[in-house]
């Protein structure tokens, strides 16, 4: 009997906690992190708006396909709003400036291109039209997208910001700490 008392009150409890220790692995969180898109429509009416979801990026440094995520345009008066997913990818390259808000350098493509250097930057223009979706922006704020055969919103003034999403284990977290709170309220 007092065995079982002990057992309960100290050996249980520290080998639980042991076994908790040693089964759980760190989890290896890759950042995800939303850079919203706005411009100036050119060609269409107003204010254009798209968000580009990148994994394990810094910005500053060159993109490459592993940290495509997904592109969203929300459309315009002119071309609806499309998402772009990696399956559909042939061509992802550019970068997002550290300094943000501001204009990066991005070229998402699914189809595949003629390219021909601009003056513009080191980036490409195309020069024959993907019958998919695509979108280009440039540093100096330029930018263009469009699908099935033509451009079709273009303009000045594009502008990255960043927002970045909570990793799924601050999530987690966060879920646990109100449980906890809600069921010690509900207790008390």
């Amino acid at each position: 009997m007092i065995f079982s008392r002990f057992a309960k009150a100290c050996l249980l409890p520290a080998l639980l906690g042991l076994g908790a220790l040693t089964a759980v692995q760190p989890l290896q969180a890759v950042s995800i992190t939303n850079y919203y898109f706005t411009g100036t429509c050119s060609d269409c009416e107003g204010t254009v708006t798209g968000t580009l979801v990148l994994q394990g990026y810094t910005p500053g440094n060159t993109l490459d396909f592993t940290n495509f995520v997904s592109f969203t345009y929300d459309g315009s008066n002119l071309l609806g709003s499309y998402v772009i997913v990696p399956s559909m990818v042939t061509l992802f390259v550019g970068n997002i400036p550290a300094n943000l808000p501001g204009p990066g350098s991005l070229v998402i493509n699914t189809n595949v291109l003629n390219l021909t250097p601009t003056s513009k930057s080191l980036l490409v223009l195309p020069v024959t039209v993907p019958t998919n979706p695509y979108f280009v922006a440039f540093p100096d704020g330029s930018w263009e997208t469009g699908t099935g055969g033509a451009p079709a919103d273009q303009g000045t003034g594009g502008s990255f910001s960043l927002t970045a999403t909570p990793e799924p284990s601050s999530v987690l977290l966060l879920g646990a700490g109100l449980a906890a709170l809600g069921l010690r309220r509900r207790r008390g």
